[in-house]
């Protein structure tokens, strides 16, 4: 009987506690209090002393992804864009956020001016069609004047679906790649999306130029990146290439090799350009799906 009243008073508890949490910003507090981060006074949001980047000692995040930037970007001017933006901004600054990761490349396509890669879709509403703006110039801008660090955030080897390769100037490796069928671009069964191929030598070169691109031309504190692992185990996906080298006899180990590779190859391309930019990767919470799958 003892133990059932202790069950009962433990759910009460748990109701009345349940019910006080009635906003984002009661939300953050109890988040706070749980947080096995140290929180000492309202903000705890210090500036790292030995950077000239606007990056925190306590990075508290939210993703702003291609979804999100799709209502916010595409089609719009100049000012409803900048307007767009700026109230994603204060939504992020009225839960306790301090950074933002902000999709900048979800396709093998750039939401900025690039050299490298078409201009995204999420832009016009057309793939490779350029606008009158630069939409991440006004994000940098906006996120920094409200006092957000701002991380651009990229997906190495996913890229778009053959209509919009078909829509890509002919001056783009990756339309290149695509006409050329090298093997550079693979599909994968089930998946309208091409995939880059980091097997390849010049595929990780792009990857990493893409990346010292955004570091050279935008005041980015931090790039980041998430997909980085091969979209399959099919062994036929990348079996030419496999075949072709003579260092590893293990599928798995070699496909390791080549994303260790590519990490590498990014980081070092940004750290040449700024050492003080940061530069993270977002890992499956799974992980022995990062090394088996």
């Amino acid at each position: 009987m003892k133990k059932i009243l202790t069950l009962l008073m433990c759910f009460v508890t748990l109701c009345s506690c349940g019910g006080e949490v009635n906003s984002q910003r009661d939300r953050l507090v109890t988040m706070e209090k749980a947080s096995v981060i140290p929180v000492c006074g309202e903000k705890n949001y210090t500036d790292a002393e030995t950077s000239h980047k606007l990056n925190y000692t306590v990075p508290k995040a939210i993703w702003i992804s291609y979804i999100d930037l799709a209502d916010m970007l595409t089609g719009k001017s100049t000012e409803e864009f900048r307007e767009n933006f700026s109230q994603a901004c204060d939504n992020a600054l009225s839960i306790g956020c301090n950074t933002l990761y902000v999709h900048v490349r979800p396709f093998g396509d750039a939401i900025y001016d690039s050299e490298l890669y078409p201009a995204s879709r999420y832009i016009t509403g057309v793939a490779g069609e350029q606008s009158d703006f630069d939409p991440l110039d006004i994000m940098i801008q906006t996120a920094h004047d409200k006092g957000l660090s701002f991380h651009a955030w990229i997906n190495p080897l996913r890229c778009e679906n053959e209509e919009c390769f078909q829509n890509y100037d002919d001056s783009f490796l990756l339309k290149k790649w695509y006409d050329e069928g090298d093997g550079c671009l693979e599909q994968v069964e089930g998946d309208s999306h091409l995939w880059l191929d980091p097997a390849y030598d010049e595929v990780r070169q792009l990857i990493a130029e893409g990346a010292a691109e955004l570091a050279e031309n935008y005041d980015i504190d931090g790039l980041h990146f998430d997909d980085y692992f091969y979209p399959t185990t099919a062994e036929d996906f990348d079996a030419q290439c496999f075949s072709a080298q003579t260092e590893f006899d293990d599928l798995a180990k070699w496909r390791l090799n080549n994303i260790s590779l590519m990490v590498g190859e990014i980081y070092s391309a940004v750290k040449a350009v700024d050492k003080d930019i940061l530069v993270g990767v977002s890992p499956q919470g799974n992980m022995e799906n990062n090394y088996e799958y």
